[in-house]
């Protein structure tokens, strides 16, 4: 079953399993999709939503834009690891990720499984918040929470077969090519040492990060000024159920699971805390350095400015000298 998870939302019309079983065998291109005996043939922008996402983790890559603009994509041999595993594609490549990291490997596998599950904790966010650490941390035996025991043990033998998986298939070079160089789509599934020796010293970041590398579209951004009011990096808006919970001041998030279909603002599910530092070793490969010109809201004039960005999230932004006036 390559359908998404219970708690992957429907965002991408379950289009990216399919192009990605697809990638997997070398079908990318626009015109090798169409030429495909579709008894009902996908929706064209699904379609482009599920590209893009194989694309931002390393299942596709770029093969130019034809003459009406719209971008053409090939797969990757990264494609056929990540379409290995049998689960969404998303959480194949926060598996594949931590591969060579025990600590990690298990994380990502409780993770995956604790997606595909309905909460295990009794209440839900309602009565515990949106923090997916919590949910973790009810996976084991003495853990001080109300558990359903039968979403948690299916959770738990998820866990233990996408772990047995992932240990089992190739190393975390089999993707390297001659010369030690990663093949492009493996470039954006390396966790640094660097990164892995921090998490080592503080477990609490493990599950932001690793979140992270499944949904980079969903970071959230604590908005100045404003408690419970997040940007999302794929241009939305969301919210936690309640401004009470811990995350709801949080600088940044990332949040896996969302309510709100294709609302401009949705209420977030789960979550777990993610830090700046974090998020620009993980994600660097997706963050945008850009100098740009825009005219001040406060008095019109017009000013300069380095911004660096993912998705539609400002990170950082740096003032530049004002442009010279033309003449």
């Amino acid at each position: 079953d390559r359908s998404p998870s219970r708690g992957l939302g429907d965002v991408y019309k379950r289009q990216a399993p399919l192009l990605l079983t697809l990638a997997s065998v070398g079908i990318a291109s626009s015109a090798d999709i169409a030429a495909l005996p579709w008894l009902r043939p996908p929706p064209s922008e699904s379609l482009k939503s599920a590209q893009h996402l194989l694309s931002a983790i390393g299942a596709l890559r770029l093969d130019g834009n034809p003459s009406d603009g719209t971008p053409e994509y090939q797969p990757t041999s990264y494609a056929r690891r990540l379409a290995s595993l049998p689960t969404h594609p998303r959480l194949a490549h926060m598996l594949l990720s931590s591969q060579g990291h025990p600590e990690l490997e298990k994380t990502a596998a409780t993770l995956a499984a604790l997606l595909g599950e309905r909460d295990i904790l009794i209440g839900g966010s309602r009565e515990h918040g949106v923090d997916v650490r919590k949910r973790l941390r009810a996976m084991e035996e003495d853990a001080p929470f109300a558990v359903n025991h039968g979403a948690c043990a299916r959770a738990k033998r998820e866990a233990a077969d996408l772990l047995k998986q992932l240990r089992n298939g190739p190393g975390p070079h089999a993707g390297e090519e001659q010369g030690g160089k990663l093949e492009e789509g493996r470039r954006s599934a390396t966790i640094s040492s660097i990164l892995v020796a921090e998490l080592a010293k503080d477990r609490a970041l493990e599950a932001g990060v690793l979140l992270s590398l499944a949904f980079s579209d969903r970071i959230g951004q604590l908005q100045p000024g404003k408690q419970n009011t997040f940007a999302l990096s794929n241009g939305r808006g969301a919210a936690l159920s309640s401004s009470a919970d811990p995350l709801a001041n949080a600088a940044y998030v990332v949040a896996p699971t969302l309510d709100g279909g294709d609302k401009a603002s949705a209420k977030i599910l789960l979550a777990a805390p993610l830090s700046l530092i974090a998020l620009r070793a993980i994600l660097s490969h997706l963050i945008e350095d850009k100098d740009e010109v825009y005219l001040a809201p406060s008095d019109g004039s017009v000013r300069a400015r380095r911004t660096s960005r993912i998705g539609s999230l400002i990170l950082s932004a740096e003032p530049l000298p004002a442009p010279a006036p033309v003449d």
